[in-house]
């Protein structure tokens, strides 16, 4: 077994901090680092699984959030990847869609961008 820890901690102004810190026992995971050429596309497969519930952990990151740099899940609505996103949990996963396996980025800019993506999931196919 693996493990993932997501350590956050959210301040607003005035208020206590809200901590998040969980772990996720996972079989296997993926990561994929990949450089989006500017005005390209690229689609990748993230994990193999094809059954709900695979994946408690994803984290989607690029290294710049301008608004330029889009992501879909295997065909679904386009999502701006305007900060890092990270789904904690199945529930969050599946938001995306209930066996995330291919994600096509799109850069609309001229500049490239890094992308990393990190998929906590079960060992079954």
């Amino acid at each position: 077994m693996n493990g993932i820890t997501v350590v956050t901690t959210i301040t607003a102004s005035g208020e206590a901090p809200l901590t998040l810190n969980q772990s996720f026992t996972v079989e296997a995971y993926d990561k994929v680092n990949f450089v989006l050429g500017g005005l390209t596309s690229r689609t990748i497969a993230v994990q193999p699984g094809s059954n709900p519930g695979d994946v408690p952990f994803l984290a989607i990151m690029a290294g710049v959030y301008n608004g330029a740099v889009t992501y879909s899940v295997d065909g679904g609505p386009s999502v701006v990847l305007n900060a890092p996103h990270i789904f904690t949990g199945t529930g969050q996963v599946a938001l995306l869609s209930d066996t995330p396996n291919a994600f096509t980025f799109t850069n609309s800019q001229t500049q490239t961008v890094a992308i990393q993506v990190l998929c906590g999931r079960s060992a079954n196919p």
